[in-house]
């Protein structure tokens, strides 16, 4: 299955960026870049949105979603998706943008081209709900909710 892209990066000095790619043959997901002219400095406790440079066609593909998450490595320091994971839906067309949020002690420089999220493609489900007064089968959990299963 193939996905168009269009690329917001300059093909003369960015030829390696163009198509974000799998980083090895085992990547579930692609690493994306910042598109940004400038660098940007985000604070301690700053959420600041970065444009991605990529914008996508998934309209023939109505059953499949993208999902922006946050690069592990970065994640793991502090430097992450506010809305991780960020959905982008089959007819969005618009270049899409990460929310990162410094959740560290300093601040944290971003430049262009730096890998600051992942893109994941998923299938979606879609069922349609029915409405109900009570489940026709019930399962042994119930209503049991957070802690029913005790805490060691």
């Amino acid at each position: 299955m193939n996905i168009q892209i269009i690329s917001l990066f300059d093909p003369e000095t960015e030829s390696d960026w163009l198509i974000p790619d799998y980083k090895t043959d085992g990547a579930a997901a692609i690493d994306l870049r910042a598109n940004i002219d400038e660098p940007v400095v985000i604070p301690e406790g700053v959420i600041t949105p970065i444009p991605l440079g990529i914008k996508l066609n998934m309209s023939k593909n109505p059953d499949m979603a993208a999902l922006v998450l946050p690069r592990s490595g970065l994640g793991g320091r502090g430097f992450t998706l506010m809305n991780s994971p960020g959905l982008i839906d089959s007819d969005y067309q618009g270049e899409i943008t990460a929310m990162m949020v410094n959740q560290t002690n300093s601040p944290i420089r971003v430049n262009r081209g730096d890998r600051i999220c992942q893109l994941l493609f998923t299938p979606i489900l879609r069922p349609r709900l029915e409405l109900t007064n009570a489940f026709s089968e019930t399962t042994e959990r119930g209503e049991q909710g957070y802690g029913h299963t005790g805490n060691t």
